[in-house]
């Protein structure tokens, strides 16, 4: 916690607004080795297990982040969350239930890769979402600073979330379960 003098310079977590482009900083690949799922909350869940821990490179962690709070003081992002605890998927769908939006992957994924892709814990990522105006205006700056990035899709106004133009998830569903869990927890 600490106190923001520029109230200018807040962003919202989640997606703001359909049409939105989205891209996920700090890596060129979206398709992620089997490995990225030892440690990994889904490795937990579904195997009852932790068997590794996901590495942090300091240097690489500084870099993303000085970056991001530069994106965000030169107004070029809309919204970013970190990616890591539940993967690429988990990311996307909170940035979803908070901004009541869809999202489409239009980076196809590699479906022998499609449970580490999306579940798949890496460090030192961040989804961010921009207007489609900016897009020469960020990778000219990640460029810059040759940050690593690859664009993954895009902002929808329906309920559903839509992973290589076949595999739809409908968010209102998971929202419920969602919100019901929280409840649960809570109590």
């Amino acid at each position: 916690m600490g106190i923001k003098k520029n109230s200018d310079s807040i962003i919202k977590s989640g997606f703001v607004k359909n049409n939105d482009l989205v891209y996920l900083l700090g890596t060129e690949n979206i398709n992620l080795s089997e490995k990225t799922l030892l440690g990994s909350e889904y490795e937990n869940y579904f195997y009852k297990s932790i068997s590794g821990i996901p590495s942090i490179s300091l240097e690489n962690e500084k870099k993303l982040h000085d970056t991001n709070i530069s994106l965000i003081e030169k107004k070029i992002i809309k919204s970013a969350n970190d990616c890591s605890d539940g993967g690429l998927l988990s990311t996307v769908i909170e940035k979803c239930f908070l901004g009541s939006t869809g999202f489409k992957f239009t980076t196809e994924l590699n479906e022998s890769l499609l449970i580490s892709s999306l579940f798949g814990e890496v460090n030192s990522r961040i989804v961010v979402s921009i207007d489609p105006n900016f897009e020469k205006k960020l990778t000219t700056e990640l460029e810059s600073v040759k940050l690593p990035y690859v664009k993954i899709g895009e902002v929808t106004n329906d309920d559903n979330l839509l992973i290589n133009k076949s595999l739809s998830l409908d968010l209102s569903i998971l929202k419920e379960k969602w919100l019901n869990k929280l409840g649960q927890i809570s109590n």
